[in-house]
């Protein structure tokens, strides 16, 4: 009996996980990027300022984050307390 009355229940979880993660309907594309154009996107990134900048097709948003992160704590460009940066942060 339980499991007659779980059966509905777990096709239903089922169904709205596959919806949630399915893949998004297919888009255009708009253009293709030259491998040049990532290069000056790396030169711009760094002329605003940023400390590191990976741009490239294959690039992820976190890419190489750790690597970063730590060179800049080495260097003493960032710090490691995430509570006092909190307290010395400026406004936006």
């Amino acid at each position: 009996v339980f499991v007659k009355l779980m059966l509905p229940l777990v096709l239903f979880v089922a169904w709205k996980t596959a919806t949630v993660l399915a893949p998004p309907r297919v888009v255009p594309v708009a253009e293709l990027v030259e491998p040049r154009q990532f290069e000056e996107y790396r030169e711009y990134g760094l002329a605003l300022g940023f400390k590191a900048v990976f741009s490239g097709p294959l690039v992820r948003s976190s890419y190489m984050a750790d690597v970063v992160s730590t060179d800049l704590i080495r260097d003493g460009l960032i710090s490691n307390d995430p509570i006092r940066d909190e307290a010395q942060r400026e406004p936006c």
